[in-house]
């Protein structure tokens, strides 16, 4: 059964729907003013549909519908009652197979969740394979845990039980298999004459009153919907931090406060030659390599100058072999413990011995030694005088909002006193519609509700 369901892309799109991550919705209280109850919206026999389940079977049809029309879809028809009524009766569909399923003792049983789950590709990291960090940082993102999730898909699987068991007890009698393979080979040869109409418009005459006698008996079509041009300002971190002037000392006393952030590791550069042997190899292979490893590093210590000759000729590291060897400058935590410990704790020029690790056995010679420092003020202004903005941003943000909303409200009629408060410029929109309504790259239901209001539209008042 769960292999029919990994290759059936429409059962996996409804379960992966799960963790698509929901968008706003409103006007609910409305369409559930008749429910059975203040948290119910239906039930099936002593089962109840709540609201919450409502909601998010709602969103997720709404998501599923917004990704296949790639974002250009009718808001109002999210809105209507027959959408509204059609995810409500997908629920109860659900929840009546549901409750068969239980009384028929229908499982899922815990082998059977993991297996599944494994093979989800949203689940796998980049070797193919089930990542549990992935897993549950995907289903954090969506405030669910792991329990919620699984049980969400052991009901889903449970239905699915249901479904497949009908859909493969269907057999096809000789009659329509006949009549699809002859339909699958059938050919057909087809002539079509195209007449555009263009060719026809020169030749024909339409009278002035057949014109007006179309405009009044469709007036529907040429109907505009309400438009309106309107005025606004934005207040927002970056209205604030354009106001800000961040002193000199007060930069300095950051830089003085907050040395340590401002540092630069130490850094070593390095080469090496690579004689690889498994971790895991036998103790054969493995003094086999020890041996042509001490070999190379015999040779060198005798001339330390063919190091990149040697490299080139004896190395099985592909990515510095071509290169002399040579890795470039890095700080601690770029190469494995073993490897590490012996560059930061040799001098320039010193071979040492040989060093083993997962990769194999290393000689290693360390080329150049950058000192931990302090980055000059200079080189970091621009990053403190930004986050000492954003911290006075912060601290002014909420006073200066509530200033701004208020004076907003209590000279209704005009923006210019909340401008010159806040030293906000007033600017203009091109002509509005209702159902699209973007002003400084914000769009929200309420805000269009508000526009096109009485007071604002009529009145001329500002909205709150």
């Amino acid at each position: 059964m769960f292999e029919a369901v990994r290759q059936n892309k429409r059962i996996s799109q409804v379960i992966l729907a799960i963790i698509i991550v929901p968008f706003a919705f409103f006007g609910m209280d409305a369409y559930f003013s008749g429910a059975p109850g203040g948290n119910e919206v239906a039930a099936v026999g002593s089962s109840k549909i709540s609201v919450a389940e409502f909601d998010r079977a709602l969103r997720e049809q709404q998501d599923r519908l917004r990704e296949a029309t790639g974002g250009q879809f009718d808001r109002a028809l999210f809105e209507s009652e027959a959408f509204r009524r059609t995810v409500l009766n997908g629920l109860i569909n659900q929840r009546v197979l549901l409750l068969h399923a239980e009384d028929n003792r229908m499982v899922v049983t815990n082998e059977q969740m993991q297996s599944f789950i494994a093979s989800l590709p949203a689940f796998q990291g980049e070797d193919g394979r089930f990542s549990l960090d992935r897993y549950e940082m995907l289903l954090r993102a969506q405030n669910m845990s792991p329990q919620m999730f699984e049980a969400s898909l052991r009901q889903d699987l449970r239905v699915q039980q249901i479904v497949e068991a009908v859909g493969e007890s269907a057999f096809a009698g000789t009659l329509p298999v006949r009549r699809f393979l002859e339909a699958q080979l059938e050919a057909r040869e087809i002539r079509d004459l195209a007449i555009p109409v263009e060719r026809f418009i020169d030749e024909v005459t339409v009278d002035a009153d057949a014109v007006r006698a179309f405009y009044d008996r469709n007036p529907e079509r040429f109907e505009q919907p309400p438009r309106l041009r309107a005025q606004y300002v934005v207040f927002d971190d970056n209205a604030l931090l354009s106001r800000l002037q961040i002193d000199e000392t007060q930069v300095t006393a950051f830089y003085e406060a907050n040395l340590d952030r401002f540092g630069l590791p130490e850094e070593r550069r390095a080469r090496h030659i690579l004689i690889q042997v498994d971790g895991d190899a036998a103790d054969a292979e493995v003094s086999a390599a020890r041996e042509r490893a001490q070999r190379v590093l015999e040779a060198l210590r005798e001339a330390p100058e063919s190091f990149a000759e040697l490299a080139a000729a004896e190395s099985e590291d592909p990515g510095s072999a071509s290169t002399g060897g040579d890795l470039g400058f890095f700080a601690r935590g770029a190469m494995v413990a073993e490897f590490e410990e012996a560059v930061f704790e040799r001098e320039v020029g010193d071979l040492g011995e040989l060093v083993r690790s997962d990769f194999g056995f290393h000689i290693i010679e360390v080329t150049g030694i950058r000192a931990d420092s302090i980055q000059p003020l200079d080189a970091v202004r621009d990053e403190i005088v930004a986050e000492l903005g954003r911290q006075e941003a912060s601290r002014q943000f909420a006073v200066l909002a509530e200033q701004f909303a208020n004076t907003v409200y209590e000279q209704p009629d005009s923006l210019e006193p909340a401008a010159e408060l806040l030293g906000l410029e007033i600017r203009e929109t091109d002509w509005l519609e209702r159902g699209n309504v973007v002003i400084g790259g914000f769009s929200n239901e309420r805000l269009t509700g508000e526009l096109f209001s009485v007071e604002a539209r009529e009145n001329g008042e500002n909205i709150e």
